[in-house]
């Protein structure tokens, strides 16, 4: 009687997964329009609706590092038809670094597949002294006063790597958060009110292009072909896990069908592989991020851990 529950249960959702989508989907981002998480979000939205015949439609609902779009689909109905692109700081340093934080990533949420990475450009004014890693380093340590480096905020991404930054290399550093993303960065950089930023690729290139920033470093583990002659910042300092940049995927509320995760798994890691997504990801700076939702999770796990002892060894205080 037990097996043929189970196999009532399993063919009830195996018919449930092929009979999804039967209306169209709508994908979460918590970050405003025009942004590198937006900008692959609405491209892997178009290609996802192709692959499963129904429409995918973009719903910004951006704040709080991502944080109120995670909580909208955290709430959601488990059915497959509201799904998030997550951002790594909303997955793996938020729930490190708040104190109230109120979410379990592998509780709350199903994880479905991994997107995209896009690598940090760590970058200065072009006319600053400073024209390599081991310069800013140089001039950092034997400044009478801290050199700045800007963020999007506190608990962004690029606020930590650059508090791992300076913890690792020894040298000081203060930390200056920006509201208004790269964007600000790059007229905090040109305006001199910060010495360094972490910027995204898409956002560094045509500013280095123009003469008007300098790229220092990249955090991946080579180097990139939108800058092949900028040394990474493993080579430039000899760290060899210094891997710096966000990285994206795509969750949904807990209690999901596995068939249908499953599903929307598949259809992302196809869309991956084409040489069109290859093209299109590199051209905002960014690369295809492949693997299972097994894969991500197991990252998500690792990089909760290493934002983990970031913040303990940078003695930073946690958020409330």
């Amino acid at each position: 009687m037990l097996l043929a529950s189970m196999s009532v249960a399993m063919c009830g959702g195996q018919a449930m997964a092929a009979d999804y989508p039967a209306r169209p989907v709508s994908l979460v981002i918590g970050f405003g329009a025009g942004g590198p998480t937006d900008v692959i979000g609405r491209y892997v939205a178009q290609q996802l609706g192709d692959k499963l015949g129904q429409a995918v439609v973009v719903e910004n609902r951006p704040g709080a590092n991502g944080l109120i779009a995670l909580q909208y689909v955290k709430k959601a109905k488990p059915d497959g038809y509201t799904l998030l692109l997550a951002s790594s700081g909303s997955l793996a340093i938020e729930p490190m670094y708040r104190k109230s934080i109120d979410y379990n990533v592998f509780k709350d949420f199903t994880i479905i597949a991994p997107v995209a990475q896009y690598p940090y450009v760590m970058a200065v004014n072009a006319q600053s002294s400073v024209k390599s890693i081991p310069d800013l380093v140089a001039a950092g340590k034997a400044a009478k006063q801290p050199l700045t480096f800007g963020s999007a905020g506190m608990g962004a991404d690029n606020h930590l790597a650059g508090e791992w930054f300076a913890k690792r290399m020894g040298v000081p550093l203060l930390h200056v958060p920006y509201s208004g993303g790269d964007a600000a960065l790059v007229n905090g950089m040109l305006s001199g009110g910060i010495d360094m930023a972490l910027i995204s690729g898409a956002v560094a290139l045509p500013q280095v292009q123009v003469g008007k920033l300098r790229a220092i470093g990249v955090g991946t583990k080579e180097r990139v072909s939108f800058l092949p002659e900028v040394p990474t910042v493993i080579e430039a300092t000899g760290q060899a896990d210094f891997l710096i940049g966000p990285w994206n995927g795509i969750v949904g509320p807990a209690g999901m069908d596995p068939a249908i995760a499953g599903k929307i798994e598949t259809a992302v890691q196809e869309i991956l592989k084409t040489e069109k997504s290859q093209k299109t990801l590199l051209g905002h700076g960014q690369y295809p991020f492949l693997g299972s939702g097994q894969d991500f999770s197991n990252y998500i796990k690792a990089q909760q851990d290493h934002w983990a002892e970031v913040i303990k060894s940078s003695e930073l205080e946690k958020l409330d």
